[in-house]
């Protein structure tokens, strides 16, 4: 059984109990039905669907007009629109709006399965991409968190070698001056031994 269920939007009762049933029996899948795109699309705000059938023929919301709604805030579930042979032609705008397939009326057992399969699979592939990036995000989170303490890290090695490089000067200055005195001591003995031996 599918963690997310299906839903079939359809104004035709006996569509949508025929549908639903073939589902249940051959799919193993949860079904739930709306007769209204109108409602459905307060029940798709709230559900995460794995997929959509919709009639594409809504007396209140067109099929192109509700696979918009349902894209900007359910990007995942495939959305396959009914259509009837003669409305087949509008198909472009609505691939090109973001539904995943057409299906064309009177729907046949075989295809509707195929195209459900699929459609689930898709979901299953999306939702598993989107938790894909969501621990990619965290990860990268930390990553940059792990990266500022770094170079946070390292503009206090930088501080301290530059104190360090300092006190290195000021230690090579300190001795050849100290060297330098004895060397001074011994240049001014010789001059004094020089002057006491010319004095005799």
């Amino acid at each position: 059984m599918l963690a997310h269920p299906v839903l079939i939007i359809d104004d035709e009762p006996l569509v949508l109990k025929t549908l639903a049933s073939i589902l249940r029996l051959r799919l193993h899948v949860e079904v739930e039905t709306s007769d209204s795109a109108v409602e459905a699309l307060q029940r798709i705000r709230a559900t995460d669907y794995a997929a959509l059938v919709c009639d594409g023929n809504q007396p209140r919301l067109p099929g192109v007009s509700f696979v918009r709604a349902v894209r900007k805030f359910r990007p995942e579930p495939p959305v396959l629109l009914m259509l009837d042979q003669r409305d087949r032609d509008a198909g472009l705008q609505v691939i090109k709006a973001g539904a995943y397939d057409l299906l064309t009326k009177p729907i046949e057992e075989p295809i509707f399965l195929l195209a459900l399969k699929r459609a689930i699979e898709v979901s299953r592939l999306r939702r598993q991409l989107r938790d894909h990036e969501s621990k990619l995000l965290e990860m990268l989170d930390e990553a940059m968190g792990d990266l500022e303490v770094l170079c946070h890290a390292y503009g206090l090695r930088a501080h301290l070698e530059a104190i360090i490089a300092k006190a290195e000067a000021c230690l090579k200055v300190g001795p050849s001056a100290s060297a330098s005195a004895p060397t001074a001591a011994i240049e001014h003995g010789k001059k004094q031994s020089g002057r006491e031996s010319r004095s005799n």
